[in-house]
């Protein structure tokens, strides 16, 4: 995908680069108006806004504690237009939740290894796992504890790029997304939050979805 800018000439020589992510092509102006629109429309949201609920991550990591742990959880579900899915984990865990998330964020430590980071709140054994989560919702968790590691795979990203909703599928969407955002020169994803650029390529993947 381009932008006005790409077409016009107007973009710097390094913005206008073809670049392909799984088959998705655009070039860094596109992916850098896909970001600014996401602050935009983040900005008009208040309580569950982007800055919000990683601030809750940030918090919840200075002093980890099982009720931090919830207020993240509940807060992620509601950035992520989850309310159904923090109703059912509710409903599955009760009293518990939050300290299902604090066992979960704990046994993350400081791993950058994105299956073994997912692998736990998605455990079959019900000691273990977090029922009622998934992929999409469980992504979104970890996108919100490190966004400099981890971002999120949902429907969209998982139709349209092809990525399974599963652990492994999670996995390689998040190597190949480090690869992208670790590969110059002129890459303006490089060095960026890699929830953020997630995020931008979301975007940008979101509409080509809708037309099928």
């Amino acid at each position: 995908m381009r932008t006005l800018a790409d077409y016009q000439g107007t973009a710097h020589d390094s913005m206008s680069i073809a670049r392909d992510f799984c088959g998705l092509r655009f070039t860094d102006s596109a992916l850098y108006a896909a970001m600014a629109l996401i602050r935009l429309e983040d900005g008009r949201v208040h309580e569950h806004a982007v800055a919000t609920v990683e601030k809750l991550g940030r918090d919840y990591l200075a002093q980890p504690d099982a009720q931090s742990a919830g207020q993240l959880s509940e807060a992620v579900c509601a950035w992520g237009g989850g309310s159904r899915v923090w109703g059912n984990l509710v409903r599955h865990h009760g009293k518990s939740l939050g300290a299902k998330f604090h066992a979960w964020f704990t046994a993350i430590g400081d791993t950058r290894d994105a299956e073994t980071a997912i692998a736990p709140a998605l455990a079959n054994d019900s000691q273990a796992g977090i029922k009622g989560l998934g992929v999409s919702f469980a992504s979104k968790h970890l996108r919100m504890l490190r966004p400099d590691c981890f971002a999120v795979l949902d429907d969209v990203l998982s139709t349209g790029l092809g990525f399974a909703l599963n652990i492994k599928g999670y996995a390689l969407f998040m190597h190949h997304l480090h690869s992208f955002v670790s590969v110059p020169p002129g890459n303006i994803a490089v060095g960026r939050n890699l929830g953020a650029v997630e995020g931008g390529i979301f975007y940008l993947v979101r509409p080509w979805v809708r037309a099928r």
